[in-house]
C-alpha cells in the first residue's frame, strides 16, 4: 500500500517511531543533565537543561508539565 509521492506506508511508520525514540533519548539525556547540574551546584546549566525539557514537553503538547519545569 501506498501514500501519496509513492512513500510506503511502512517507511512513514519507521520513520515515526524512529523520532519518538530519539525523543525518548533527548528527554532522558536532558532529565540526566539538569540532576548532574542540580547537583554540582550550576544554576546556569540547570536552567538551560529545564528550558529543553519545557520544549520537549510543549512539543508534546504537555502544556502544564512544561510549565512546571
Amino acid at each position: 500500500m501506498r501514500v501519496r509521492h509513492g512513500t510506503p506506508i511502512v517507511t512513514k511508520t519507521k520513520g515515526l517511531r524512529d523520532i519518538a525514540r530519539r525523543e525518548a533519548e533527548r528527554r532522558a539525556l536532558l532529565e540526566e543533565s539538569a540532576g548532574i547540574f542540580r547537583n554540582v551546584g550550576d544554576k546556569w546549566g540547570l536552567a538551560l537543561a529545564l528550558n529543553n525539557l519545557g520544549e520537549v514537553a510543549r512539543g508534546r503538547g504537555e502544556y502544564r508539565h512544561a510549565v512546571a519545569l
